[in-house]
């Protein structure tokens, strides 16, 4: 009723829908870093932070550990929360719709084997080198986000 009330009745308008999403990246205590290889497109077959789209009634950080269990079974008992990213905005950081993300850094605090599951096709620990050495195989923005969790940890 309140739609019918408002301006905002006919919303969404077309071309301003936005998908929030939360994205998990984990480091170990070898300093490597978790990323999974994406087993649908968009970019299928490309590294990526574990993440997806937030449901309504979860926040970012929620979402990003729900995500991250889903693709890797890392639960929220596996891991900490250490550094909070920017949130990610440009509207052609993904090919199908402007998606908003918030990248989150976790360290892993068990030992806990890690597995591909739900969108993930495969799972990779990769050293910082690796991953800069790889940055032209990483969906998304994921390798600006990489940077950014980087730079926050220091």
């Amino acid at each position: 009723k309140l739609k019918e009330q408002y301006k905002f009745k006919d919303y969404p308008y077309k071309g301003s829908l936005n998908i929030c999403t939360a994205d998990a990246l984990v480091v170990n205590g070898k300093e490597e870093y978790l990323f999974i290889t994406r087993k649908f497109n968009p970019h299928k077959g490309m590294l990526a932070f574990a993440g997806g789209h937030k449901d309504s009634n979860e926040t970012f950080y929620e979402c990003a550990k729900r995500e991250l269990e889903e693709e890797t079974g890392l639960s929220r008992k596996d891991i900490i929360l250490t550094v909070v990213g920017n949130m990610f905005d440009d509207p052609d950081r993904d090919p199908v719709m402007t998606k908003v993300s918030i990248p989150f850094l976790f360290t892993l605090v068990s030992d806990k084997k890690v597995v591909a599951l739900d969108d993930a096709l495969e799972v990779h620990w990769l050293t910082e080198e690796e991953v800069h050495n790889n940055k032209h195989k990483i969906a998304f923005d994921h390798y600006k986000m990489f940077l950014d969790l980087k730079h926050k940890r220091l």
